[in-house]
């Protein structure tokens, strides 16, 4: 099976490393320097699990049916699936023009073969929209849950893995992520492009949230004089508080839960379809069951 991946950033790099074991991959990306580098099993991802796989497939430890390449066509031609992982993220919502650009290319191809796999931040709805688009059911939405520089590891042991199709496609990439996988019996959970990407978006805004408080627990331990690990650990023997990842989530600071809470915000209004805007009217109904113009008339009498 052949699979092209676009994207040569962390979560790219580690999916395509992956799936090299048993496919042909080819990853594709724009900058010339990171294809070399690929290449040359050198890492172009900050992940040190990715470059340790790379060494071991240098020394012929493990074998990876893995190619780089700037050029579309070569990357896309003849493949089973497309896997987007292009950065989306920016200040304030979502920059999805590499998905867009993406999907059209492969759309041109005209082969119907090709089933798109849409593993970026994207807003909700967006994949719905790009099925109906190009009037086909071969594009979903896969969400991504790694943290940043440890997308190999975390594609190794996943807490679940997530597909928005319920597709025969769907299930055999299910099954390619369940294969890579080390950890055995992995939650696997099939749903629609909608609520997959909600999924990722509101869980990604939660963890913010999460930051956030814990910056600002940080912040009063030390005005107050206090040891905040001492807070941290006895609240932690709750069992309705889970914070086994809390020592990661101080200093994320405000910043974070700003931004993830605008990009949620964003995606309740990127693919809304515009309300038609309603005329001005002086007859609003109040609780009394009269209108404004009614009740207005009644207090000018009285007088």
């Amino acid at each position: 099976m052949k699979i092209a991946v676009v994207g040569a950033g962390n979560v790219g790099t580690a999916l395509a490393i992956l799936l090299a074991q048993e496919n042909e991959v080819v990853l594709l990306d724009t900058a010339p320097e990171k294809v070399e580098k690929i290449n040359q099993f050198v890492s172009p991802a900050q992940d040190p699990y990715i470059q340790e796989y790379l060494d071991e497939a240098k020394e012929e430890n493990i074998e990876l049916n893995l190619r780089a390449t700037t050029k579309y066509e070569d990357a896309i031609t003849g493949a089973d699936y497309v896997i987007i992982a292009t950065p989306t993220r920016q200040k304030g919502g979502f920059d999805v023009s590499n998905i867009n650009d993406t999907i059209k290319k492969v759309m041109a191809i005209d082969d119907p073969m090709i089933t798109v796999v849409i593993k970026s931040a994207v807003p909700v709805g967006y994949t719905e929209a790009m099925c109906e688009k190009y009037n086909t059911e071969a594009i979903f939405f896969s969400p991504e849950f790694s943290r940043e520089g440890n997308e190999l590891y975390d594609n190794l042991y996943p807490p679940r893995i997530i597909v928005g199709s319920y597709s025969n496609e769907a299930q055999k990439f299910m099954k390619m992520l369940q294969k890579i996988a080390i950890r055995k019996n992995v939650p696997t959970l099939f749903l629609n492009n909608s609520e997959a990407e909600a999924v990722e978006i509101f869980t990604n805004a939660y963890l913010a949230l999460r930051a956030a408080y814990l910056d600002e627990l940080d912040a009063y331990a030390k005005k107050k004089g206090l040891n905040r690990q001492n807070i941290v650990e006895i609240m932690k023997l709750d069992p309705r508080i889970s914070l086994d990842y809390v020592d990661l989530s101080f200093g994320c600071g405000d910043n974070y839960l700003v931004e993830e809470v605008k990009r949620t915000l964003a995606s309740r209004t990127e693919l809304a379809p515009k309300k038609p805007k309603r005329k001005p009217t002086n007859r609003v109904t109040v609780a009394s069951g009269e209108t404004n113009e009614e009740k207005r008339s009644r207090r000018q009498a009285k007088k």
